[in-house]
C-alpha cells in the first residue's frame, strides 16, 4: 500500500491512496493457474473508489508478469485520468520497454539487490548519474511520468531533483518499524517524513510514500498533530482586551443604542414566558450559519484544507497547502460572522467597545465544551449554556453574575468524565 500526493494546481497536493495488487499474484502463482484472478482485485479496487493501481514486474516474475501488466494497462485505460496506474521495477532494459509499451501514468524507479525478498532501501545519492537521467529523460519524452524510490533524507532527494524526475517516493518501512515501538518513536519517525516531504516540495518534486504501510500505522498520521488550540484561544483573547481598550480611548466607553425593527418586536407567548419576532430570526439565522459553515469545512476543497492545517499544519504544509493563506481566510471568515453576530445582536442590548467582552467567555466555554473543530458539539453546548442562562435570568436572576461560570464548570466536567469512560484510542483520536 502507498499513497501520493497528486497536485490540484495552484500549489494545492491531495493525498491519493495507491494500492499494490502484487501479492494477488503472489497466492496466484503458489496456487497455479489463474485463481485468484489480478484483474478481477484491480476492479475489486477500483468499484471500492481508489485512485490509483500499483504492480511491480520482478525480473523472476516471482508475481506480477507482463502479461498481468498489459491486462492491467488496457482494463485502465479507458479510466485514465480517474485511476493513475504505477509500475514499479528496477531500470533493466526489458521492463522499459514494457513501460514504454504500455505508457502508464508513472514508472517508479527502485533499486534492487541481488536476492531481496523486498525492496530494502531507496536509491543512493552516490548511483552513477548519466544512466540514470537519461533513463529518467527518455521515459518522460514517452509521456510516461518518472518517480524515484529514496530515503527520506536530504542527499537522495536532491540527487532525485537533479536526475530530471518528476517525484520521489519516500520508503516508508523505517516508519513502519518505528510504529511497532508506539507513538514516540513514531513521531519522531514522523518528524523525519515531513521534513523530507517539504524538502522535495522546496525543489519542484511531487511526493510518494510506500513500503510497509497498512491500516494500522496510517492512523499515526492522524494522530500525530500540534494540539495549540487552546493557546491560540487565549493569545486571541489577549489580543482582544488590547483592543477593546483601544477602542474605548478612540470612542469613549459610553454605550449607544439601536432600535428594533417594529416589525420584529412582536411578543409570542411560550407558556410562561415570552420571545420577540426578532428573536426568531435570530435563532434561524445561527441555525443558517452553522448548517453553512458545516457545508463549508465538509463539503468544499477549502474546508478540507483548513481541515487540514488545523489537524497538523506541518504535515500540511508538507502536502504543498499554503497553511498561511489558509489561516487567513478562516480569520477573515471568523471576522465576517462575528461582525454579522455584533450587528444583529446590537438592538437587544446596549453596544459600546467594551460589547464582545459580554460573549467572549461564554464562547470560550463554548469551544471548550463543543470540542474545537467541531461544529455540531458547539452548537449543543451553546444551546445548553443559552436556555441555561434564560432559567437563571427568569428564575433567579440575583444569582445571574456567577451561575454562567458555574454551569461552565459543570459542563467541563461532564464532558471530562464522558471522555474517560472512552477506550484510550479513541480518546487519542477526538480528543
Amino acid at each position: 500500500m502507498g499513497f501520493g500526493f497528486w497536485d490540484l494546481g495552484f500549489g494545492i497536493y491531495l493525498a491519493k491512496l495507491s494500492i499494490n495488487v502484487n501479492k494477488v499474484a503472489t497466492i496466484r502463482n503458489s496456487r497455479g493457474g489463474t485463481v485468484p484472478s489480478v484483474l478481477e482485485a484491480v476492479q475489486v479496487c477500483v468499484d471500492a473508489g481508489t485512485p490509483g493501481i500499483t504492480v511491480h514486474p520482478r525480473a523472476d516474475a516471482r508475481h506480477i508478469t507482463t502479461a498481468d501488466v498489459q491486462q492491467i494497462a488496457a482494463w485502465l485505460r479507458p479510466l485514465r485520468g480517474r485511476v493513475e496506474f504505477n509500475i514499479e521495477g528496477d531500470p533493466r532494459p526489458e521492463l522499459l520497454e514494457l513501460v514504454r509499451a504500455v505508457t502508464p501514468d508513472q514508472c517508479t524507479l527502485v533499486p534492487v539487490q541481488p536476492g531481496e525478498i523486498t525492496s530494502q532501501a531507496g536509491w543512493s545519492a552516490d548511483t552513477p548519474r548519466d544512466a540514470i537521467k537519461r533513463i529518467v529523460s527518455d521515459l518522460r519524452s514517452a509521456g510516461v511520468r518518472v518517480s524515484l524510490f529514496v530515503d527520506p533524507q536530504e542527499r537522495p532527494i536532491r540527487w532525485a531533483a537533479e536526475m530530471g524526475a518528476d517525484r520521489v517516493e519516500l520508503y516508508t518501512e523505517p516508519f513502519a518499524r518505528a510504529f511497532e515501538h508506539g507513538e514516540p518513536q513514531a513521531r519522531e519517525s514522523f518528524a523525519t517524513y515531513t521534513r523530507a516531504a517539504e524538502l522535495a516540495h522546496s525543489l519542484g518534486l511531487g511526493v510518494n510514500a510506500g513500503h510497509d504501510l497498512d491500516l494500522d500505522n496510517l492512523v499515526v498520521f492522524r494522530r500525530l498533530q500540534k494540539r495549540e488550540e487552546i493557546i491560540g484561544l487565549l493569545g486571541t483573547f489577549a489580543l482582544l482586551l488590547l483592543l477593546v481598550g483601544v477602542a474605548e480611548q478612540v470612542w469613549g466607553v459610553t454605550p449607544r443604542s439601536l432600535t428594533m425593527p417594529t416589525a420584529l418586536s412582536k411578543q409570542i407567548a411560550l407558556g410562561p414566558a415570552s420571545i420577540t419576532t426578532y428573536d426568531v430570526m435570530l435563532i434561524a439565522i445561527g441555525l443558517l450559519v452553522a448548517v453553512g459553515l458545516w457545508f463549508l469545512l465538509r463539503r468544499t476543497d477549502f474546508g478540507r484544507k483548513a481541515r487540514a492545517v488545523a489537524f497538523d499544519r506541518s504535515m500540511a504544509a508538507a502536502l504543498g497547502i499554503k497553511a498561511s493563506l489558509v489561516g487567513t481566510g478562516v480569520v477573515a471568515i471568523g471576522g465576517l460572522l462575528a461582525g454579522l453576530a455584533g450587528g444583529l445582536v446590537a438592538p437587544s442590548v446596549s453596544v459600546d467597545a467594551g460589547l464582545s467582552l459580554s460573549f467572549i467567555v461564554p464562547c470560550f466555554a463554548i469551544v471548550l465544551i463543543g470540542g474545537a473543530g467541531s461544529i455540531s458539539g458547539a452548537l449543543v453546548a451553546a444551546i445548553i449554556l443559552g436556555v441555561a442562562q434564560s432559567l437563571v435570568v427568569n428564575y433567579a436572576p440575583s444569582f445571574f453574575g456567577y451561575a454562567t461560570y458555574v454551569v461552565i464548570g459543570v459542563l467541563l466536567l461532564l464532558r471530562a468524565w464522558i471522555r474517560n469512560l472512552r477506550p484510550a484510542e479513541e480518546r487519542e483520536q477526538v480528543a
